[in-house]
């Protein structure tokens, strides 16, 4: 089998925010390895391994960090400050890991908008910021406007 484009990603997934399962969808289909985190205890099959986790724990949270160190990218598909509520916003993500790309699903398009458009415009600008990561080392965020 001939290595995919993305192979050797890792991307976390957190959320069911429509464009965060696109996005992921898209991811996967190019060899990212991911891991889907879901707030509830089912998560959806777009991802090889999903999880239910309560960041309100602090060992969810500590597992959620150690995947982090690790990752290339976050999408965040939970609640709007769902991540910063939990004590892991931007400043301890990139604390943990300087490369991380974080791709906001949020804030949220109107319910007739093109889910799958928003998701591919965030993995493509996710991609672009990955390209310049190789020559800084620095991660950064990434959403759509408001």
């Amino acid at each position: 089998m001939e290595q995919q484009a993305l192979s050797g990603l890792r991307v976390i997934a957190a959320g069911n925010h429509p464009a965060c399962r696109f996005a992921a969808s898209m991811l996967a289909g190019h060899g990212v390895d991911i891991v889907h985190v879901e707030e509830a205890q089912v998560a959806a099959q777009v991802a090889r391994a999903s999880f239910g986790l309560d960041l309100a724990d602090p060992v969810a949270r500590d597992w959620l960090l150690q995947m982090v160190r690790r990752a290339d990218f976050l999408v965040d598909g939970l609640a709007p400050a769902a991540l910063e509520r939990n004590g892991l916003g931007w400043e301890t993500l990139s604390h943990e890991n300087r490369g991380l790309i974080l791709l906001r699903a949020w804030p949220c398009t109107p319910p007739e908008a093109d889910t799958g458009l928003a998701a591919t415009g965030l993995v493509l600008r996710g991609l672009m910021l990955l390209h310049q990561r190789h020559r800084t080392g620095a991660g950064g965020i990434i959403a759509p406007a408001a």
